[in-house]
């Protein structure tokens, strides 16, 4: 799941700054993003898992419509 929004402007995409100590007071190359864990079990292009994650990592819940993105 990416998400996006489109206003007035070009699309716009939520990015995420890496965390850790290795990534402190670094910005450049340091964007990306929130990607989460499935289980092995899990169909990882299933909506709600996706949904799920998202909001783990980034303690936002995702709202609106989603679009299959493809391979």
């Amino acid at each position: 799941m990416v998400k996006y929004r489109r206003r007035n402007t070009p699309l716009e995409v939520f990015l995420v700054h890496l965390g850790g100590p290795f990534w402190a007071k670094r910005d450049y190359g340091a964007w990306s993003i929130p990607k989460g864990e499935y289980l092995d079990n899990e169909d990882p292009s299933e909506v709600e898992v996706a949904k799920r994650e998202f909001e783990e990592e980034t303690g936002f819940l995702p709202q609106g419509n989603s679009i299959e993105l493809g391979v």
